[in-house]
């Protein structure tokens, strides 16, 4: 089972290119095993997801990004910084997702102008009718949006424009 405190984050800088300043922070999932050996995160989203746990770790990782976005802004309120934070496809399809997440900024105080969803491409293209409707409770609530890994399936970038994203997220390997 997932616990509280089980689950660390780190979390990678966001800088914005045309004069170096970082503005915010994207989370990023970091478990080890008994050993002190690094789990891959995509291993560990795939075995909750398996076994049917995504949703619980999902709301635990948002919740944890959420209230460490908080201090940052404790720290420097003057200076909003934007915490993204993953969301798997299976999150994607959950109804409730909108829910989920606004529980979370309520939990924690945070301001839904500073969170960014990222969802990949493929995700993103699996049920695209499906997709625009859940990403649009979400922005409504003004919430940003990006399509991450964009370059690894075969959508065009027309397509996603029907998408309420704020972001696209080119894949390296572009």
């Amino acid at each position: 089972t997932i616990e509280r405190g089980s689950v660390n984050l780190g979390y990678q800088p966001i800088v914005r290119l045309q004069d170096q300043l970082t503005v915010g922070a994207e989370a990023l999932l970091r478990i080890q095993d008994e050993h002190g050996e690094a789990i891959s995160p995509i291993e560990i989203v795939a075995t909750a997801e398996r076994t049917g746990q995504i949703a619980e770790l999902g709301d635990l990782i948002l919740r944890t990004a959420c209230a460490a976005a908080g201090r940052w802004q404790e720290i420097a309120p003057d200076r909003p910084l934007l915490v993204s934070v993953n969301v798997s496809a299976r999150q994607l399809d959950d109804p409730h997702l909108a829910d989920r997440v606004q529980a979370a900024l309520a939990s924690t105080g945070l301001d839904a102008s500073v969170l960014c969803l990222e969802i990949t491409e493929s995700a993103l293209m699996t049920d695209p009718g499906r997709s625009a409707a859940r990403l649009g409770a979400l922005r409504a609530s003004g919430i940003k949006l990006a399509a991450d890994d964009f370059g690894t399936g075969y959508s065009s970038l027309a397509y996603l424009k029907a998408l309420p994203l704020d972001m696209i997220k080119i894949d390296q390997s572009f």
